[in-house]
């Protein structure tokens, strides 16, 4: 079975390195996702305008964020399989501490239908079973541009998670947009994958 521990734990560390960034800065007053009072918090939603078409050298894909983001990139050996995966990781955050975050893991083969969903359901426990306080309000397969899908949401008393997860050919997909609890509206998470275009190499 396919483990994403190792993927949760280098998005963590770029998570945390972004944090530790902005608090370095003097000039800026942010409030980490877990200490944020929401009340506080001003977001001007839905202020599209501001956000900026975003792709890679790679020209892997383009998408609409709010900020340009980082990106951290690691080749992971599976230790029951011996397989290679090839993780490409972006993280978009705003001066709110909403995040939104492409993650591209590449196989060395392409898996069936039936197990791409396994593979996409793998990758949603693994993001619920990393904090024990997390419970999966809903999920859902589908499609998305012709590919097998599975959206789902993961709450906790901190924090809202929104994710789109998708197989086409040797990559999965994860879209996600991490926000405070109070801030569930999914008009932002859907303009954000809405604007993700995957394109051919």
């Amino acid at each position: 079975m396919v483990k994403y521990a190792t993927l949760i734990v280098i998005v963590a560390l770029i998570l945390l390195s972004v944090l530790t960034l902005q608090f370095s800065k003097d000039s800026y007053k942010i409030l980490p996702i877990e200490n944020s009072d929401p009340a506080k918090v001003d977001l001007e939603k839905y202020n599209f305008q501001d956000w900026k078409e975003f792709a890679p050298p790679s020209g892997k894909f383009q998408v609409m964020l709010p900020t340009v983001p980082q990106q951290a990139t690691e080749n992971i050996n599976d230790s029951e399989t011996g397989e290679t995966r090839h993780y490409d990781m972006y993280v978009s955050e705003r001066l709110d501490g909403t995040i939104f975050m492409i993650s591209l893991i590449t196989f060395e083969t392409a898996p069936s239908k039936q197990e791409a969903e396994r593979l996409l359901e793998d990758m949603m426990n693994d993001m619920v079973n990393s904090n024990p306080s997390n419970a999966l309000e809903n999920k859902s397969f589908g499609e998305y541009q012709g590919s097998p899908s599975l959206d789902f949401t993961i709450t906790n008393t901190d924090i809202n998670i929104n994710a789109k997860t998708f197989m086409t050919g040797k990559k999965m997909v994860v879209l996600t947009r991490v926000a405070p609890s109070s801030q569930n509206d999914p008009t932002e998470f859907n303009f954000f994958v809405n604007s993700f275009e995957l394109r051919k190499q």
